[in-house]
C-alpha cells in the first residue's frame, strides 16, 4: 500500500496531467465483517445463559450492508490513466439478542447499533488508457482514511418472571478509528454520462466505541464507562451505477478500420458547397469542443474537424487530435489523418489504439 501512494504521488508531482471530467458511483453492497472480540462475548454469555436452562436466541455479527458514494477524478499522465478517489461508505450493524424462560416468557433482550461511517481518500490505475463506451474496464484502487461512529447505542433489558422490569441498561457509544481499503473493479460506460460498475475488495478498520451507561442500578451500577471493540474488517462485493460530469469518452468503434465502409462515409460526409461555421474570435474551447462533439456525432466530419481545429488552437488534448484524425480519415485525407494521429501520440505516448492504427496506416 506505501509503495502504490508514493508512485500515486510521483505521478502528480513530476509527470503532466490532463482531466478528463468527473463521475460519481453510487450504490450498495453487503461486506463479512470479523468483530471477533463481539462474537466471542456472544460466545461466552451462550455458555453461561445456557446453563441456567434458559432458551437463547443470539446472533454474532458476521455481515453488514453497506450503501456508499464515490467521487472519482480520472486523469491521464505519462504513465497511462489515474484516478483520485473520494471514498464515503455507511455501514449498518445492528443485532438483538433474546433470551426465553423454559415455560417461554423473556428473560433478557438486547439491541445493540454499530453502524459506521468511512471517509477515505486514494487513487486508481487503471488497465487501460481511455475510458471508452461499450468496453469492460478494469482498475485496481487503494484508499485510507477515517471511520467514525455517532449516534450508536447498546440497550440490555432483563425481565422478572412475571414479565416486570429487573434492570435496564443503556449505554452511548461512539468512536473514531483508522480504515484501508483495497479493491479491484470494472466498469462499462453506455455514454458520456451513465455507467454502472462491479468491484470486490478488503477492508482494515478496528478500534473501539465507547460510552456511558445508565441503568437501574438492580444488576449493574447506577452509572458506569463501557467499552466495546469492534472490528468492521472484511471482504466487499459492490454493485451500483455511475454517473458522469464533463466526461471525455471516447466511443466504441467511432475508429472505422473497414476500407469499403471508409470511403462509403466520405462520400457521404464531403459536402459540395461550401456550409462550414463562421467563428467569432470570443468562441471559447468548451463551447468549441462541444460543437465539434454535436457535429461529430451527425457524421458531418467536414464540419466538426474546423471546430475541432479551432480548439487545439487555444489547448491541444490528444483526444481531440485523434477526433481530428478520425475526421480527416472519414473525409478520405489520409495523410492529414496521419498528422493528427501523430500529434495526438505525442500528447499521450501510451494510447495504444492509436500506435496500432498507425502502424496500420502507415503500411498501406
Amino acid at each position: 500500500m506505501r509503495k502504490f501512494l508514493i508512485s500515486l504521488i510521483v505521478i502528480f508531482l513530476f509527470t503532466s496531467f490532463s482531466y478528463s471530467g468527473y463521475y460519481l458511483e453510487c450504490g450498495g453492497s453487503y461486506s463479512t465483517l470479523i468483530m471477533d472480540s463481539y462474537n466471542s462475548d456472544i460466545d461466552k454469555a451462550t455458555v453461561m445463559y445456557q446453563s441456567l436452562g434458559l432458551i437463547l436466541d443470539f446472533n454474532k455479527i458476521t455481515g453488514a450492508p453497506v450503501l456508499f458514494w464515490n467521487g472519482v477524478i480520472p486523469f491521464q499522465t505519462d504513465a497511462g490513466l489515474w484516478a483520485f478517489v473520494f471514498c464515503n461508505e455507511f455501514i449498518f450493524v445492528n443485532n438483538k439478542n433474546y433470551a426465553y424462560f423454559s415455560y417461554g416468557k423473556k428473560y433478557i433482550e438486547t439491541d445493540e447499533s454499530y453502524n459506521i461511517t468511512y471517509f477515505g481518500v486514494g487513487g486508481r490505475k487503471y488497465f487501460f488508457n481511455e475510458i471508452s463506451t461499450g468496453k469492460i474496464l478494469p482498475y485496481i484502487g487503494i484508499d485510507c482514511g477515517l471511520g467514525y461512529t455517532l449516534g450508536n447505542y447498546s440497550k440490555f433489558n432483563a425481565y422478572y418472571p412475571d414479565g416486570s422490569i429487573l434492570e435496564y441498561v443503556y449505554a452511548d457509544m461512539s468512536g473514531i478509528m483508522l480504515g484501508f481499503r483495497g479493491e479491484f473493479g470494472c466498469e462499462v460506460w453506455f455514454n458520456n454520462s451513465l455507467g454502472m460498475f462491479l468491484q470486490i475488495g478488503g477492508r482494515y478498520m478496528r478500534g473501539e466505541l465507547s460510552g456511558e451507561a445508565k441503568s437501574l442500578g438492580v444488576l449493574f451500577p447506577v452509572k458506569d464507562n463501557v467499552k466495546q471493540a469492534v472490528d468492521y474488517s472484511g471482504l466487499f462485493f459492490k454493485a451500483g451505477i455511475i454517473f458522469g460530469f464533463d466526461m471525455k469518452i471516447e466511443h466504441k468503434n467511432e475508429t472505422i478500420n473497414d476500407k469499403d465502409k471508409i470511403n462509403e462515409i466520405s462520400k457521404i460526409n464531403i459536402e459540395d458547397k461550401d456550409d462550414l461555421p463562421v467563428l467569432s474570435e470570443d468562441t471559447n474551447y468548451k463551447e468549441l469542443v462541444n460543437k465539434g462533439e454535436d457535429e461529430y456525432k451527425v457524421k458531418r466530419y467536414k464540419i466538426a474537424v474546423t471546430y475541432f481545429e479551432e480548439a487545439v488552437k487555444i489547448y491541444e488534448t490528444a483526444e481531440i487530435y485523434k477526433k481530428i484524425g478520425n475526421c480527416y480519415y472519414y473525409l478520405g485525407n489520409k495523410t492529414k489523418a496521419i498528422k493528427a494521429y501523430e500529434k495526438s501520440l505525442e500528447l499521450n505516448p501510451y494510447d495504444k489504439k492509436i500506435i496500432e492504427l498507425l502502424k496500420k496506416y502507415k503500411t498501406k
